[in-house]
């Protein structure tokens, strides 16, 4: 479980699961100090951070050798009712181009990715 409480900066919380802490803060113009993730930029990290685990297990479970994987994720929120992950995908290493984007395919529907494409409900914790 994931609790977040107030800290004296406006607007900034800090947020733990019991184990480890972060922060989160709003940008200036909406009142906060802009110091840590802003709320949305935690569901990117989510998936970007399981895309990039799931693409790595992947790799692995090919025996392909790779340097680096590198994975970015914005949010496109600019028509109402609908939100867009857009994701970009980098695998450093000596991949056949093929290989890399069929891995790549498969990775962006990690278990994150899955979860955020359902629809989504909200209910009081009991």
């Amino acid at each position: 479980m994931i609790t977040a409480r107030n800290i004296k900066t406006p607007y900034c919380v800090t947020i733990t699961n019991g184990d480890t802490s972060v922060y989160s803060d709003v940008a200036k113009e909406r009142g906060g100090e802009a110091q840590a993730f802003r709320p949305h930029e935690f569901l990117c990290a989510a998936y970007a951070s399981c895309f990039h685990i799931t693409l790595c297990k992947l790799l692995d479970k090919e025996n392909l050798t790779y340097k680096e994987v590198i994975v970015n994720v914005d949010l496109d929120r600019s028509v109402e009712g609908q939100t867009k992950f857009l994701y970009q995908c980098d695998i450093i290493g000596d991949i056949d181009y093929t290989i890399k984007e069929e891995l790549i395919k498969k990775a962006s529907h990690c278990p994150i990715g899955l979860t955020l494409e359902q629809t989504i409900l909200f209910e009081p914790l009991h």
